[in-house]
């Protein structure tokens, strides 16, 4: 089977993922971006490069806001940060933790914390290397020195790390086991659980009340063993990935077992993760959607609701290795930022809105990648286009395809006027369901020789669909894109409807069909019924 460059819906339907706009070119290849979000309306990207921090709002480049830093590019891959309101901790091995705040709208400042009574063990190249709040104390661990200790600050004093007898004091504990296994990560759930290369704990009082020094506990949860990339949660899970980084475990609690139980998400799509997963961002809305950046520069998605018991991969592809990528709130749904290595450099690039218009002719119908819009009166040249100097780009002029046009210059010339005018790079899709299997006079099909004669596809406004058969040597075939009573002098209305198929293919043990499609078009498949013979 085979699922590319389209996301699956909770619903079971597969839509094709939104394109990219550019929107700036990135400092460095030795790239992070990191989400700052102080509601739902003040959301930031933050861009780590080198010696430097710049920020992003609202599908843009905050001029003036850069900081210096003291991270350089090691530093960078192994950052771990919490926040609270415009407060954000920054801690790794070889730094001094520092305090990222914002005084005002648009305005940052980083500088060292300033503890009061740190622990001794605390020093240069010995510092915490995971962070995170939990009742009202801020807690770290993992140094290199001294890997499977954590500490917490004074309740309701997070840079206070005084210890004493009183119940608010600051305290500190280690995660005895047969190995020395770091700290990896830290996450506030009801407890606090703890991350190590070896398994995973659970931090708690002995009782109900808040943890202090006198009754906190380390549990050994499970033995499955984590990477060093901070997990996440969607809906009432903990999401990380495995030791080996190869798996996305799923750590939730189980009433049952009185227990937090580990399940592998990854375990029917092996495939898609094996490269290693590098890094996760939850796309909430409005598909939720757990992003994974791979090793190797693509990306891959898994539409994941627990409660509903739907969990379904997807693959990604883009001209261009993705550095990094990382979501934050953007209104009505979530915004997915990547930094991606192109041929001209690394730019850094937001998904758009899921579109659910009535016409291509459409400023949010965005089916290209690392693309720019034109609006204004008629003209035939784009410029602006620096960013894909030399590229072939995919055109949209007022809704209709445009055949693909070369970037010279920064510009674009096109063979006709038009006052709407997308372009950006091409990305194919492809849907291609798992080989077909029933029951026949001869039995199942599986390993059996298998003609399909027909398909009936239910498609949602969808346009530039084609078909094909596995191991087939010519071009996919074009479904129809515009009916008879459509204006010539329109861009073609998306169809929503089934569309039939007669099959011209033989005899295969390969009974699948392929759909895709490449040009900047919208696509969404609800329904494949095939009709075979065995």
């Amino acid at each position: 089977s085979e699922l590319v460059n389209m996301t699956i819906m909770p619903h079971g339907a597969v839509t094709r993922r939104m394109g990219t706009e550019f929107v700036a070119f990135a400092d460095s290849e030795d790239i992070r971006l990191i989400p700052f979000v102080f509601n739902e309306e003040q959301a930031y990207v933050l861009e780590f490069t080198p010696g430097r921090i710049r920020f992003f709002r609202s599908g843009g480049y905050l001029q003036g806001c850069d900081l210096d830093s003291p991270y350089d590019a090691q530093d960078i891959r192994t950052l771990a940060c919490c926040q609270s309101a415009d407060v954000m901790y920054v801690v790794g091995s070889k730094i001094a933790p520092r305090k990222l705040t914002r005084p005002g709208t648009d305005r940052f400042e980083l500088h060292p914390v300033t503890f009061t009574d740190p622990p001794e063990e605390w020093q240069e190249g010995n510092w915490p290397c995971a962070v995170t709040f939990h009742q009202q104390r801020l807690w770290l661990g993992g140094t290199p020195g001294q890997a499977q200790k954590l500490w917490a600050s004074k309740t309701g004093d997070f840079e206070n790390f005084t210890t004493g007898t009183d119940e608010d004091a600051a305290l500190s504990l280690s995660l005895v086991s047969e190995r020395v296994n770091a700290v990896r990560w830290l996450f506030s759930q009801k407890v606090l659980l703890a991350g190590t290369a070896g398994g995973e704990w659970v931090i708690s009082s002995s009782g109900a009340d808040a943890v202090t020094n006198k009754n906190i506990q380390a549990t050994r949860n499970s033995n499955y063993g984590t990477a060093a990339q901070q997990p996440l949660v969607a809906g009432a899970s903990v999401l990380h990935i495995s030791a080996d980084r190869r798996r996305l475990r799923d750590l939730s609690y189980a009433f049952a077992d009185d227990a937090y139980m580990s399940q592998d998400l990854s375990l029917v799509a092996e495939h898609v993760t094996q490269t290693g997963i590098a890094a996760l961002a939850d796309c909430q809305n409005p598909d939720n959607i757990i992003w994974c950046l791979l090793d190797g520069g693509s990306f891959c998605g898994c539409t994941y609701l627990r409660s509903q018991e739907v969990s379904g991969w997807h693959r990604h592809e883009t001209l261009g290795s993705v550095l990094s990528l990382v979501c934050v709130p953007g209104g009505r749904h979530t915004e997915t930022w990547f930094a991606i290595k192109r041929s001209n450099g690394v730019c850094i690039e937001r998904m758009k809105a899921p579109w659910d218009g009535e016409t291509t002719n459409d400023p949010d119908c965005w089916y290209v990648d690392c693309g720019l819009l034109y609006e204004g009166g008629p003209t035939k040249r784009v410029a602006g286009l620096e960013h894909l100097e030399g590229k072939s780009v995919f055109v949209l002029a007022d809704g209709a395809s445009h055949a693909p046009c070369i970037v010279r210059d920064g510009a674009i010339s096109l063979d006709w006027t038009a006052k709407r005018i997308l372009a950006g790079l091409p990305y194919r899709w492809a849907v291609s369901p798992m080989r077909l299997e029933g029951l026949s006079q001869r039995g199942g099909m599986q390993g059996k020789k298998t003609r399909i004669t027909s398909l009936m596809a239910r498609l949602y406004k969808s346009l530039g669909v084609c078909w094909s058969l596995p191991g087939q040597n010519v071009s996919p075939f074009p479904l129809a894109s515009r009916d008879v009573e459509m204006p010539l002098d329109a861009a073609p209305l998306p169809f929503s409807g089934d569309a039939h198929m007669s099959m011209p293919g033989g005899w295969t043990s390969d009974a699948r069909v392929i759909l895709s499609g490449k040009g900047a078009f919208p696509a969404t498949i609800i329904m494949l019924i095939p009709g075979a013979v065995v």
